[in-house]
């Protein structure tokens, strides 16, 4: 729906720009056979909310993706695939739709607000959407990508250090990090076997020791609340997921609207399909 960060988008923009064989200016950190990839141009391809909290392990994944994306590419063109018909149009396809969806990020996402009056609003008049049929944890994370790294931070929580100070600095989850861990509220379903085993040994206002996910990153949890299932959660529990709600809604007709808007003053034609 908006330009959101992920690695693979960035590669895409690298590739992209790759193909025109610009020259980067700046700090080299890769090369291949000649083909330089510097830190500015990497960091310009990521949204500029996002820069501040990209981590290095981030940064290694993009220069490892874009090291084997230009070996492929190099080895692609020696064997003429740039000049397939089919290639070019999908290049063609994808330079629009991420100039594209970059237009919308701008015109559109980056301009939504949600203010209390509109919190308050959406929660009052839709409680029933906020009852679960199972039990339900409030949860705040610190996500490490190594077991010394976890350790490390458990053992600063123990000696009495901010948790959510600590997620801020160190936790890999950008999207919850600048919110001190917050992940909001989960059904226990959505939980992984050993996080619940591990959370279950806590009490509210405590945290867990060091879980290894199957994803293989290590998780920390601090356990802020648990409602039984039939509960309606608390406003101040749910206020991230009414935010993203309202966004949603935002950005959904603003969308819309900008669609007609361009619909309205352009000259489209739609012609028969009938003899294909």
């Amino acid at each position: 729906m908006s330009y959101r960060f992920s690695v693979t988008f960035v590669i895409i923009l690298l590739f992209l720009a790759g193909c025109s064989n610009a020259q980067q200016e700046g700090r080299v950190i890769a090369e291949v056979d000649g083909t330089k990839l510097t830190y500015e141009f990497l960091m310009d391809q990521f949204p500029q909310k996002v820069q501040d909290s990209i981590t290095k392990k981030q940064l290694s994944q993009a220069i490892d993706a874009w090291i084997e994306t230009e070996l492929l590419y190099k080895e692609a063109l020696k064997h003429n695939i740039d000049k397939e018909k089919m290639v070019k149009n999908i290049l063609e396809q994808k330079r629009k739709e991420i100039i594209a969806g970059r237009y919308v990020d701008l015109a559109v996402y980056s301009k939504i607000e949600v203010d209390q009056k509109e919190i308050d609003s959406l929660y009052n008049s839709r409680k029933d959407m906020f009852k679960s049929d199972e039990e339900m944890l409030n949860l705040s994370h610190i996500v490490l990508n190594s077991e010394g790294a976890a350790n490390a931070v458990y053992k600063r929580l123990k000696s009495g250090d901010s948790f959510a100070v600590l997620a801020a600095d160190f936790s890999e989850d950008i999207t919850t990090r600048e919110n001190g861990g917050d992940i909001g509220l989960l059904p226990v379903s959505a939980i992984e076997e050993d996080m619940i085993r591990a959370i279950d040994k806590i009490e509210v206002g405590q945290f867990t020791s060091p879980v290894r996910s199957k994803s293989g990153f290590y998780h920390i949890f601090l356990l802020r609340g648990r409602t039984a299932p039939g509960t309606v959660s608390s406003k101040e529990e749910v206020k991230q997921d009414i935010i993203e709600m309202i966004t949603n809604e935002k950005w959904q007709a603003s969308y819309n609207e900008l669609i007609n808007r361009l619909k309205g003053s352009a000259n489209i034609r739609k012609y028969s399909l009938d003899e294909y």
